[in-house]
């Protein structure tokens, strides 16, 4: 596990509500110490706790560890995609090993859509050498 990603994101999380370390170790059940711990990327929590945190904030494991830079996607935001769209996000969320930086999109809709001219574009230029 990257401690230093998901300390970074559980820091990130944590200022985007405008919460308190207290408030946050309260609410989890942990003191402020491991709170400060884990966002400093010198302790990883256990199974259990990472879930409380994607829950508590609203967010998936797999973006706290940094495996994706999309906080949370939603049924509802997946039915409303192209079908390349799934297609992009279904290969890369089967893919662990691969991951993108993120870029100037702001949304996963934004996202997909470039990644998506991408794609075409990289397409175009294998049939071009055929």
């Amino acid at each position: 596990m990257d401690l230093s990603i998901l300390g970074e994101r559980l820091k990130e999380l944590r200022d985007d509500y405008h919460y308190k370390q207290k408030k946050v170790s309260d609410d989890l059940g942990i003191t402020i110490y491991q709170l400060s711990r884990y966002e400093n990327g010198l302790s990883n929590p256990t199974p259990d706790l990472l879930n409380a945190f994607a829950d508590y904030y609203d967010a998936s494991v797999d973006y706290l560890l940094g495996r994706i830079h999309v906080k949370k996607i939603t049924s509802d935001t997946y039915v409303h995609l192209t079908p390349t769209q799934k297609s992009i996000l279904d290969f890369f969320e089967n893919s662990p090993s691969l991951s993108f930086d993120e870029g100037e999109a702001e949304t996963l809709q934004e996202a997909l859509e470039d990644l998506e001219k991408y794609y075409e574009f990289l397409k175009f230029k294998a049939q071009k050498k055929t």
